[in-house]
Order: structure tokens, then C-alpha cells, then sequence
């Protein structure tokens, strides 16, 4: 039944459907349709145990790593958004999921701490909404006072809105050329953290 559920993860397209996957596990269609959904459903009911939010005393300790490493204080986090593509556009509203990279896909949160542990992610929206959209919509930034502590915040790409939440990296001003040497140098701090959100969606595409 793994062996089913795996397979039809790595398929796209015609190789993914559940007669040919049936075939190749010498299983009847239904059979193969039915053991990937066991599979689903015993994998999904394990999301609030490997995926969770950490307690206060978690949050210290990221917090102090954040601040040894890179000079962050009281930083729990980092959040990046990323593409989840399709092979297909969906029947429903199908080109709201047309990306900005060509193809159909869904737009996916996440956000880990400075060992590329995913701590919370948010998924869902069509591949075309801005990353600052979906954040604005998460449970992360609507309930904060579950998830915060005073003074507490994760950083971001410019792609976010800055907030009391949210730390994220300047923007040039219009009609200028570069940064002011002192947001030059804020930019340079923040995206040594930041990599690491770039890692740990690398870490999760690759082992899919």
C-alpha cells in the first residue's frame, strides 16, 4: 500500500492514473485507488505531530540560535512562499492557477526555523496570488496572539508587507538605483537567515 501511495506521488499525467498504477502493482484499479487513500488518510492523521508550532521554551532556544548565528533578536523564524505545480489546470476557476513561471500550480507557505524544521505551512490558494495575499489570509497573521509572544516576529523576502509580525527586506525606491548603505547592510543580515527557508523547500521537493 506505501509502495502504491509513493508511486502515485512520483507519476504525472497519464502514469499517474490508478488502472495503470493497478497493472504495474498486479492490483485491480479499485484496489490501487483504496490503498492510496489509506495511505492519505494514516499519513495526514500524523500532521499535528511532526508539523506543530513550537511551545514558548522552543521558541527561546530558536531564538537565541537566530541571534548567535545572525544577529536576529527574538526571531523564531522564517517564511517563504513556493509553487506546488499541477499538471493540469484544474476544472474549477482553472487559469487562477496559471503561475508566473509557466503552467498551473498552488501557492504554498512555509515557514521554518534556522534548521530547516517546518514549523507551519498554508496551502491552498491558486498558483497566481501573491505570496502577501496568502499571508495576510493564514491563521498565522490572523490569530498572531496564538503564535507570538511580545516581541516576537519571523523574516521574509520583500515579497511581505513588513509588520510587527513579519520582518522583511527593503525595497528600492522608485527611480533609484540601490539602497542607502544602512538597508544595503539590514538586507545582507536578513537573507543569510533567510536561505535557509530556501534550503528546506529544496530539502521537501527533492524528497518527493
Amino acid at each position: 500500500q506505501l509502495l502504491i501511495f509513493l508511486y502515485k506521488l512520483s507519476c504525472s499525467g497519464t502514469a499517474g492514473k490508478f488502472s495503470i498504477i493497478g497493472k504495474y502493482f498486479r492490483v485491480s484499479k479499485g484496489n490501487a485507488r483504496s490503498c492510496f487513500h489509506r495511505v492519505l488518510i494514516a499519513v495526514l492523521a500524523l500532521q499535528k505531530q511532526v508539523v506543530c508550532w513550537p511551545s514558548s521554551e522552543e521558541k527561546k532556544k530558536i531564538s537565541r540560535r537566530f541571534y548567535i548565528t545572525y544577529g536576529l533578536p527574538n526571531c523564531i523564524g522564517i517564511i517563504d512562499g513556493t509553487l506546488l505545480f499541477l499538471t493540469e489546470a484544474p476544472e474549477w476557476s482553472g487559469e487562477d492557477f496559471n503561475t508566473r513561471k509557466g503552467g498551473y500550480g498552488v501557492n504554498a507557505l512555509v515557514v521554518c526555523d534556522d534548521r530547516c524544521r517546518v514549523l507551519y505551512f498554508y496551502t491552498g490558494w491558486p498558483g497566481s496570488t501573491h505570496d502577501n495575499r496568502s499571508w495576510r489570509n493564514c491563521n498565522l497573521n490572523l490569530k498572531e496572539e496564538e503564535y507570538f509572544d511580545d516581541m516576537e516576529y519571523i523574516i521574509g523576502d520583500s515579497a511581505f508587507n513588513p509588520s510587527r509580525r513579519i520582518i522583511s527586506t527593503y525595497k528600492k525606491p522608485s527611480g533609484q538605483v540601490c539602497l542607502i548603505a544602512e538597508n544595503e547592510f539590514f538586507n545582507t543580515k536578513l537573507a543569510s537567515g533567510r536561505i535557509k527557508s530556501e534550503h528546506c523547500i529544496g530539502l521537501i521537493k527533492n524528497r518527493f
